[in-house]
């Protein structure tokens, strides 16, 4: 091989191999940017979740105390918190005055459901989960569990329904329209937190416990889109 061919194999080569390099290394650095973004988008989750359950904290522990001495009002059952910078909305609902699918008649079920859902075939769809849920000795856990073609039945059901049991104890001598009344314990809450200007909300159901330290039990939690509420399918 002549002097030049051997040059020319050589800066062949040397723009193969760079090729080569350079193709790993954008490679490379795409999956550290998107790990990066991954990471990231993980980090911004969790301090999410964590200012949702600050927000569940805070509104239980105001719940402990007598209407009149709260620094919240929750006016009508609203309420706006903010938290480390960050506004949000807050609604309550008494989730223990809701019909219990583990524990309550099943006529009444069914009567309630009719008066929830559209279709017959989706009460029919209930009303089997819970006969059959009932007669393998097995509760019905979350309302999520239940099992719909149409997944915007569960949310519908959400508003009469629950399966943590209980009815609430009133307060001691508050009856006023617009006051949201102290929890007794074993009361269920169910908690709806939406931070201003976003889709995306928290929706939970709380145990009060009547302890003022630790006033409260998550006993279940999802986040939703603003248009999956009660969305009756």
């Amino acid at each position: 091989m002549s002097r030049s061919g051997e040059d020319g194999y050589i800066l062949a080569s040397a723009t193969i191999s760079m090729i080569i390099l350079g193709a790993l290394a954008t490679g490379i650095l795409m999956i550290a940017v998107g790990e990066l973004r991954r990471v990231r988008a993980e980090e911004e989750r969790v301090q999410m979740m964590l200012l949702y359950e600050s927000v569940a904290v805070l509104t239980a522990a105001e719940l402990t105390k007598e209407p009149d001495a709260r620094t919240l009002r929750f006016d009508d059952a609203r309420q706006t918190l903010s938290i480390e910078g960050v506004s949000f909305d807050v609604s309550l609902e008494w989730e223990s005055e809701k019909l219990d699918l583990n524990y309550a008649e099943l006529d009444m079920i069914e009567t309630q459901a009719q008066d929830l859902l559209s279709h017959t075939s989706h009460v029919q769809a209930l009303m089997s989960q819970v006969e059959t849920a009932r007669e393998s000795g097995t509760p019905i856990r979350l309302i999520g569990d239940l099992s719909f073609e149409d997944a915007r039945v569960t949310e519908c059901l959400r508003a009469g329904f629950t399966v943590f049991g209980g009815r609430r104890r009133f307060g001691e001598g508050v009856d006023r329209e617009g006051v949201f009344d102290r929890p007794t314990p074993g009361t269920r809450i169910r908690l709806l937190a939406v931070e201003q200007g976003q889709d995306q909300m928290a929706d939970m159901v709380l145990l009060m416990t009547g302890d003022r330290f630790d006033p409260s039990r998550m006993m279940d939690w999802r986040l939703i889109d603003r248009g999956q509420l009660n969305a009756c399918g």
